[in-house]
């Protein structure tokens, strides 16, 4: 699993950045969260994470099938 945290000090942009990332199969955790460091300037946080394609198996079902079947005898 990937994890990221964008931010932006613009809301537009990040909404932008966002929907971007999410066609490329990046999903939402949570909702944006904000930082105000001075009366106007506010960053705006959205944390995302992404799911990575675990690799295939070495052994088909059948070989499995096959080596707990002989254990058994």
């Amino acid at each position: 699993m990937k994890y990221e945290v964008e931010c932006s000090d613009s809301l537009d942009e990040l909404i932008k950045f966002v929907n971007d990332k999410l066609k490329q199969g990046w999903q939402l955790q949570g909702g944006i969260a904000t930082m105000t460091h001075q009366p106007r300037y506010t960053v705006f946080y959205q944390a995302m994470y992404k799911e990575e394609k675990s690799p295939k198996s070495t052994l088909s079902e059948k070989d499995t099938v096959k080596k707990s079947t002989q254990k058994t005898k």
